[in-house]
């Protein structure tokens, strides 16, 4: 019962302190209105921009190798989502298994420049994040991390991703 009364007290004397904060009130000469019609007209007779769009900066380049980093991974997350329920759900509509599903693709005919291009199409995402994987690693060594080893490694990331990519879609 005495802990309960000390904490009662407690509080009590909290909010006596608390008090003049909790109901002051500030006086404002104008309204919300009236300063925000002032913000706005501010802002168009200067022709300020409403605000900045992503387009307007430059990201530097291990940003844009972050971000393309995360991409190629959502994308071929969602390749092979949709390719593994494609070849479970396919037999249902269309009878056969994965040779005759290949046979008809291969019937199609595609001419060597397409099919080149949609080799490396499919190919190109995994060897960037392979290779660029291979960066991060590197980094969690703590090996790469000032500036210049950043650029000069997400140059050797792209090429590299570039020439693997070119060279497995040749085969």
């Amino acid at each position: 019962m005495a802990l309960l009364a000390r904490s009662v007290c407690r509080n009590q004397l909290l909010l006596r302190q608390l008090q003049p904060c909790l109901t002051g009130r500030v006086n404002a000469s104008s309204s919300w209105k009236e300063d925000q019609t002032k913000f706005w007209d501010k802002n168009l007779t200067g022709k300020r921009p409403i605000s900045p769009h992503i387009t307007i900066y430059k990201f530097p380049m291990p940003a844009m190798l972050s971000g393309t980093h995360r991409v190629t991974g959502f994308a071929m997350t969602g390749g092979v989502i949709a390719f593994a329920l494609g070849m479970n759900t396919l037999p249902f509509i269309i009878p056969g298994d994965f040779t005759s599903y290949l046979s008809a693709v291969q019937a199609w005919q595609y001419g060597p420049i397409l099919l080149f291009l949609t080799k490396f199409y499919i190919t190109w995402p995994f060897t960037y994040h392979f290779m660029n994987g291979i960066r991060h690693l590197m980094w969690d060594m703590a090996i790469g991390l000032n500036m210049k080893s950043m650029y000069s490694s997400g140059y050797a990331v792209v090429g590299a991703s570039l020439a693997l990519a070119i060279a497995v879609a040749a085969l």
